[in-house]
């Protein structure tokens, strides 16, 4: 028995100074505008291949997340159908996510990687898309890049890598008369 009670003692006390040294097992989703919690990310924390498919209601939502940052990596996530509308992911590593269906009107995607990321029937409604790595896009339409801001701006030199696999019909019938587009590649 005193050997027991002397090694949980002994491995309480290591569990407590290394507490200290520890970052949080869980986290959170803060809103870029009032860094208020967001309902029902509680104990997420950001990393790649989570799941926001389900956060697509008035209740349960990611309206105004911020997923900003160069250390911030939720590649090959899921945000199908989800409401990100006003979010931020300017700088972020978004590349293999699934957005198809998402709501990301008036998103900031300035200078993020959405390299290899399926776009069909994503609303990007006033998007801000500047220095965005579209790579690799899957799915994504005439009618997506003129709804985006940079585009009704009439300012796409920004957006970085625009590459997109023009086989098929890809881009046939897209219209960039008027628009600025220098540096961008296309293959």
């Amino acid at each position: 028995m005193q050997r027991r009670v002397s090694f949980s003692w002994r491995l309480g006390f290591l569990f407590l100074l290394l507490g200290t040294k520890l970052p949080s097992l869980h986290g959170q989703i803060l809103t870029w505008d009032t860094h208020e919690v967001l309902p029902g990310t509680e104990l997420i924390t950001l990393g790649p291949g989570l799941d926001f498919s389900s956060f697509n209601s008035e209740a349960l939502n990611l309206s105004y997340g911020d997923f900003s940052g160069e250390d911030v990596d939720i590649s090959n996530s899921n945000f199908a159908t989800a409401n990100v509308r006003y979010a931020d992911f300017s700088q972020a590593n978004v590349a293999g996510a699934n957005v198809a269906g998402a709501d990301l009107h008036h998103a900031i995607l300035d200078g993020a990687n959405f390299s290899m990321v399926n776009w069909t029937g994503t609303n990007l409604f006033n998007a801000q898309i500047e220095g965005t790595d579209l790579s690799g896009a899957i799915g994504l339409t005439a009618a997506q890049l003129y709804s985006s801001a940079n585009y009704q701006a009439q300012e796409l030199s920004s957006i970085n890598r625009l590459r997109m696999n023009l086989s098929g019909n890809a881009m046939t019938g897209w219209n960039f008369s008027g628009i600025r587009m220098d540096g961008i590649f296309m293959h």
